[in-house]
């Protein structure tokens, strides 16, 4: 019954919108109308720079990183606890913020969410390995796709989880955030092209939804 309680309480963790909420509450606008519609970091930054981003990113990693920390004391408390269920609770605020019922199950990439948990699970070698892996690719390989990009940061992440030797269960959990955020990253990317085909090619970073779905 604790389990389940933890899980559910990641998952509403992780759905708390953070990024919108800091660009209606510090500019007014919504981060939704910018890039690819995605409620997360990146389009805080698109609409209003690190002033918007910074606070989008802190919060929004924190989130993540209580969420681990939960699972962590979990575990710690029973360490009996089955592996794919401390793997659901880790994974728990990824898919909350993924599909998020505060946005009509309609949420972010959870990049920066998946960094505050995995920081908390598996410490800062696991931080620095997966924002590392995606700041240098946004340094030497910017047009890659993000699908790759992210993809690339997990494995990376995977294989220093395996070089730390951490238990089989942190594989299990590995596994279903890297689902959840392969999933997001299909979702948006099959949107945001077909967006494109409906709307034409010119679209940019700025551009804003118009007609019915700009509301």
């Amino acid at each position: 019954m604790k389990a389940a309680l933890i899980i559910a309480v990641n998952f509403l963790l992780g759905s708390v919108p953070w990024a919108v909420m800091v660009g209606r509450v510090l500019r007014g606008v919504d981060i939704t109308i910018y890039g690819d519609h995605n409620p997360g970091t990146y389009n805080a930054l698109r609409a209003g720079g690190l002033r918007l981003a910074a606070p989008a990113m802190i919060l929004e990693f924190a989130k993540g990183f209580v969420a681990g920390q939960l699972a962590k004391g979990m575990l710690a408390a029973n360490p009996a606890t089955a592996s794919w269920v401390w793997a659901v609770a880790v994974a728990a605020p990824v898919a909350g913020h993924g599909f998020t019922p505060f946005l009509r199950f309609r949420g972010g990439k959870a990049l920066a969410v998946t960094l505050g948990v995995w920081t908390a699970v598996a410490g800062w070698p696991a931080m620095l390995a997966y924002a590392g892996t995606l700041c240098l690719q946004e340094l030497t390989w910017p047009k890659a796709p993000d699908a790759f990009k992210v993809s690339l940061g997990m494995v990376v992440l995977g294989s220093v989880a395996w070089l730390m030797r951490l238990p089989a269960r942190y594989a299990l959990a590995w596994a279903l955030t890297f689902a959840v955020i392969l999933i997001k990253q299909w979702q948006y990317e099959t949107v945001f092209q077909c967006t494109a085909d409906r709307y034409g090619a010119g679209i940019n970073d700025n551009w804003p939804r118009t007609g019915a779905e700009g509301r």
